[in-house]
Order: structure tokens, then C-alpha cells, then sequence
């Protein structure tokens, strides 16, 4: 499957007697709504006249010389069809226009935010869901907009999109504070459901003990592994590749580390018992930012591709295939191109500039080459950063899932999170919890990338963990289906800023 609506559209030349594309949109107009990624309604036209064109080909040669009057659409249906890239004219929507006119700091007319201020009293007074509280969280946040500080902003954002990030304390404390108490547990208690069977766990254990020897005890060099036939090739090229990779970057073990730092500091109090306090907090300072800058610089050079080494061998007997982000997503680019429309400037718009989809820095592919998970690396150069970009990648992994939903995709995403500047971090779910209609970011486990052979047993649980999440993605491919599923659509919100 090249596109979504494809298997439709060529059943539909197929089949039909008069297979006109003006007829295909009257039967599957939310087709092409909801999949549209393009910035004007004269790429959309363009785009499915092709697809057309070449479905008459392929299915219906006899028509070939029919096809110019048989894909000929007005312009003005095109427009229709674009300008209702957006979400309904509802509560949630008017607070997301709202919410976009601040952070790209434009005026809000303040009848529309007194109109909306009542509707949120009115909202106040009636039983309400977890999106209702969200939506009410949102308001606040909102109404105090130039005040919030740069977690409270990324949180918005979350928020807006309908997630409970549960899967950072900075985040958990403000959830706290604005939902109810029962609505705050039943987040805080979820789980993500685990593929791995026990004698799976057990197997790798052992897997993982002989190659370790192999590699870091006998010092033997593995050949001719093929990484297809199953966990413990894989293991063993991790290994030696990781083996490998300790020798280029020269990192000392952390136990030597740690004693020639103690020996240093030991010369330093014999010489200078009498420094002050501050100077000392300032070596301190600056033996952390000598680290941060030795981690940076093979950050920049190898992290990323050491990163994806290891996926693709995990993942090395599946169809899938990780890829470095050299191309946006489709389901961001269609996020934010509602995210335009949606606003109050555009709506009556038939374009929508030249919008650019997020860029991942690590994307897996299924074999129809749909993204099915994403992994990104926090560049660590500061805690703002780092804040704007961890807020930013469950966005997209929100907005993979709204996207796939439309092919059966299962509404539990799995994606991972790194951070550059200490080579650690974490694979999270955003998944649907029984009692709320919202999603949850759920920590699932904490990963790191050695540096040194005396961090490889710590090294043991994070590839364990991506087996897993090899489980995970094998059953999310098996649910994905060729046929559109019309389902209820959810705004994601994308911002330059």
C-alpha cells in the first residue's frame, strides 16, 4: 500500500460500471479528508488525479482514452474538500485556536475568549470525563499564559493534545494539581501490557551470559554472523560491535574513572586546604561540563548510528527497517495542516503555505513502508531544550497514532526517547487506560549506552527491553489493515515555537 485509500479506490475502478474519481470522492470524501498531507487543494487535486489515473491503467485499460473527462473534478469541490482538514467547531477547537495565537503571539479577540470562558463555567457545572478536565486544565494554563514558565508551556501542548504524561515527575506534579484525584491515580497506575513470555526472559538471560563470555571473556571474534537467524547472532554482533566501538572512543572504565578523580581531589586538598568553598562547587562545575563536552563531541559523530546499529540488529529477522529521519512524517505534516486550517486566520484558506511535516531522528518502517515507531535523541545542550524536545516527540508519537488509526493501527504507540549529553534514556507508551478517554504516556523502562566493558551487565536490561519492544511492534504491524477505518479524529498540536 502506497497511500491510504488505496485498496478502496481500486476496488472502486474495478468494480464500478461509470468509475468516475468525481463519483470515488462522493463515496469516500473522508478518505481523502482525513488523509490529506498536502498544503494546498491544488496539490490535494493533483495528487488524487494520478493515483486515479494510474489505477485506470492498471485495472481498467480500456478506459485509458476516457480518463481526462472520467478524473475531471471542479476546482471548487477540491476546495470544499480541503477547507475540512480541520477539527468540529467545538469547545476543545475554539481553546486550540486560542492556544495556537499565543505561541506564535498574535492577537485573540477577547469576545472569543469570553465566549469561551463560559462555556468552560458551563463545563464546570456537568460530570465530566478525563478530556473534560483536560480541556478545563487547558483554560487555566491559557488564561495565564504570559506567566507560565517553559514546562508549564510544554505541558499545554501535552495537554491540548489530549495526553497525561505520566512518564516525567516535572510533568506528573502539574497533573496534579489540575485534575482530579481519582482521574491523576488512574494515570499514574498504568501499565503498559508486556509481549515477552517468561521463557523468552529467561532465554536471553542465557543468550546473553555465553555471548558475553565469548566476546569480553575469551576474547574470541565472532564470525560469519548472521544477524536473520535469530536472538543469539543478534546478541553476539551487539556485543562485538559494542566491544569495537570501546576501543575507538577510548572511555576509561567508570571504577578508574571515579579513582583517578578521587586521586585528584586528594592531591587538591594536601595542596589547598584553605580554598574557598565556592572555588571548589566551580571545579565541580567544570569537571561536569569537561564530560558533557567529551559525551558531545561522540554524540555528534556516532550516537545516533551506534543507536540504530543496535535496533536493526534486534529487528535484524523482521521486515522492518529503521531509517535515519531524512524524511518528514506524514501523519506530523498532516497534524499541523489541520493545525493551520483549524485556525481562525486560515479556515477559509486553500492553502496552507509550505507546511513541513517533524522530522525523526530514528523512524521504523513496517514492509508497506508505514512508520509504525520512533525514536529521537535529545541533543542535551540545555534543560529547555531538552524539555521543548521530549515534549515534542510524544506529540509526534501521538500523532503516528491518530494517523494509523486510520489503517486499524492499535491505539497503544510505542516509542523511544535518548538523551544525548549523559547517553542515557527511556522507552515510554502512550497508550488508552479503561476509565479515561484520553491517552497516557507511560514509562515502560530506562535504557543506556555503554561506554566501557564495566557498564555491559547494565547494558543487559536495555537490550532485553528492546526485545520487547520487537514483540510490541510484530503485533502492531499483525493488527494494521489495507482498508480505511473511519475513526474519531483527535487534534495534535504542532508549533514552530
Amino acid at each position: 500500500m502506497s497511500f491510504i485509500g488505496e485498496p478502496e479506490l481500486n476496488a472502486f475502478v474495478t468494480q464500478e460500471n461509470e468509475a468516475s474519481l468525481q463519483r470515488f470522492l462522493d463515496r469516500h470524501r473522508n478518505i481523502i479528508i482525513k488523509s490529506n498531507v498536502y498544503n494546498s487543494s491544488k496539490q490535494l487535486k493533483s495528487a488524487w488525479v494520478y493515483r486515479f489515473n494510474e489505477a485506470i491503467k492498471n485495472m481498467r485499460p480500456e478506459l485509458v482514452r476516457k480518463v481526462k473527462s472520467l478524473s475531471n473534478v471542479c476546482d471548487s469541490k477540491w476546495l470544499e474538500i480541503y477547507k475540512e482538514t480541520l477539527i468540529d467547531d467545538c469547545l476543545k477547537a475554539r481553546l486550540f485556536n486560542w492556544c495556537t495565537a499565543l505561541f506564535k503571539n498574535e492577537p485573540f479577540e477577547e469576545e472569543k475568549k469570553t465566549a469561551i470562558t463560559n462555556e468552560v463555567i458551563e463545563l464546570e457545572k456537568k460530570e465530566k470525563t478525563a478530556s473534560g478536565h483536560l480541556l478545563i486544565m487547558v483554560y487555566k494554563l491559557l488564561h495565564n499564559f504570559k506567566s507560565l514558565n517553559i514546562i508549564e508551556k510544554q505541558c499545554l501542548k501535552l495537554a491540548i493534545s489530549n495526553i497525561i504524561c505520566m512518564n516525567s515527575d516535572h510533568y506528573k506534579k502539574l497533573y496534579m494539581a489540575y485534575l482530579p484525584i481519582q482521574t491523576y491515580k488512574t494515570a499514574s497506575e498504568a501499565q503498559p501490557l508486556r509481549l515477552m513470555s517468561q521463557s523468552q526472559v529467561d532465554d536471553f538471560h542465557e543468550i546473553f551470559k555465553q555471548c558475553k563470555k565469548i566476546i569480553f571473556e575469551d576474547e574470541m571474534m565472532p564470525s560469519r554472523l548472521n544477524k536473520t537467524k535469530g536472538t543469539k547472532s543478534q546478541v553476539m554482533y551487539i556485543l562485538w560491535y559494542m566491544a569495537n566501538k570501546f576501543e575507538v572512543w577510548g572511555f576509561k572504565p567508570i571504577k578508574e574513572e571515579k579513582k583517578e578523580e578521587d586521586k585528584e581531589e586528594d592531591k587538591e586538598e594536601d595542596k589547598e586546604e584553605d580554598k574557598e568553598e565556592d572555588k571548589e562547587e566551580d571545579k565541580e562545575e567544570d569537571k561536569e561540563e569537561s564530560k558533557k563536552r567529551r559525551f558531545a563531541s561522540l554524540i555528534e559523530s556516532d550516537l545516533t548510528l551506534v543507536i540504530k546499529e543496535i535496533l536493526d540488529a534486534v529487528f535484524a529477522d523482521t521486515l522492518f527497517v529503521w531509517k535515519s529521519g531524512e524524511k518528514t512524517l506524514d501523519c506530523t505534516k498532516r497534524m499541523k495542516i489541520s493545525n493551520t486550517m483549524t485556525s481562525s486566520n486560515n479556515n477559509n484558506s486553500s492553502c496552507t503555505k509550505n507546511t513541513m511535516g517533524r522530522r525523526s531522528d530514528l523512524i521504523l518502517y513496517n514492509s508497506n513502508s508505514i512508520a509504525i515507531c520512533l525514536s529521537e535523541l535529545k541533543d542535551g545542550a540545555s534543560e529547555t531544550t531538552s524539555i521543548k524536545q521530549e515534549s515534542k516527540a510524544m506529540r509526534c508519537t501521538k500523532s503516528l497514532q491518530v494517523y494509523n488509526k486510520m489503517i486499524s493501527g492499535s491505539k497503544n504507540v510505542w516509542s523511544l526517547d535518548w538523551n544525548g549529553d549523559c547517553l542515557k534514556g527511556y522507552m515510554y507508551a502512550l497508550i488508552q487506560v479503561d476509565g479515561l478517554d484520553v491517552d497516557v504516556a507511560a514509562p515502560v523502562a530506562q535504557l543506556m549506552i555503554p561506554t566501557s566493558v564495566d557498564q555491559i551487565d547494565e547494558f543487559k536490561a536495555t537490550l532485553m527491553n528492546l526485545y520487547d519492544l520487537k514483540e510490541q511492534m510484530k503485533k502492531y504491524d499483525a493488527d494494521l489493515t489495507a482498508s480505511f477505518v473511519d475513526d474519531a479524529e483527535v487534534q495534535v498540536y504542532h508549533t514552530p515555537k
